[in-house]
């Protein structure tokens, strides 16, 4: 007799029906296809897929290649990290304890210096990303105030608020890794002060 037994596709066995099988068994092996079909695929709430299925066989051929992407993902995102430092002229400053990998991490800098007759101010914003990481931008200011009527692109550039002198200012974000990246300050002034948010 060709009617096996059993309750998932699984269990189907290939051969059968025989060809020595009796006609009259043709209804057992009807109720075991369904029963083994609505065993295997019961549906959501056991609605046995009481709706059309709609996905091409594309979609559903893809469907472990596209779970294990995913799954790989992290399952929660960190909140940014920032903070404010004080930073002397060619002075690097270490950022660590992050606790994520940033993409994309931006700093702002507020540099001052005075003198007797003078005051020089910079302020500007340098950035670093992830799908850049070769190109670790550097921005200086620009000098004089009449300078600025002549700047048509301000791009990876500080702008200056002097009134007298000349002024340039640097400052860099390198050495980014897995917990951290360093800042990098030159060239002009005593100090500066360097706001910095870091992305996950």
């Amino acid at each position: 007799m060709g009617v096996e037994t059993g309750t998932y596709i699984s269990d189907f066995v290939i051969t059968n029906p025989t060809d020595g099988d009796l006609a009259t068994e043709l209804d057992d092996h009807l109720r075991l296809v369904k029963s083994f079909v609505t065993a295997t695929f019961p549906g959501s709430g056991g609605d046995t897929y009481s709706g059309p299925v709609t996905a091409t066989s594309t979609q559903i051929d893809s469907w472990d290649a596209r779970l294990t992407a995913l799954e790989s993902q992290p399952t929660g995102l960190s909140s940014p990290k920032s903070g404010f430092v004080t930073m002397s002229a060619n002075q690097t400053y270490s950022v660590s304890g992050l606790g994520f990998q940033p993409n994309h991490i931006i700093a702002f800098c507020v540099d001052q210096w005075a003198a007797i007759t003078s005051s020089y101010h910079t302020l500007g914003v340098t950035s670093w990303s992830a799908a850049d990481d070769d190109k670790l931008l550097s921005v200086n200011a620009l000098g004089v105030a009449s300078a600025l009527g002549t700047t048509t692109a301000l791009v990876d550039m500080f702008i200056a608020t002097t009134l007298i002198g000349s002024t340039t200012t640097e400052v860099a974000i390198g050495n980014v890794g897995s917990d951290g990246f360093d800042l990098s300050f030159a060239k002009f002034g005593s100090g500066a002060k360097v706001m910095y948010l870091a992305f996950q």
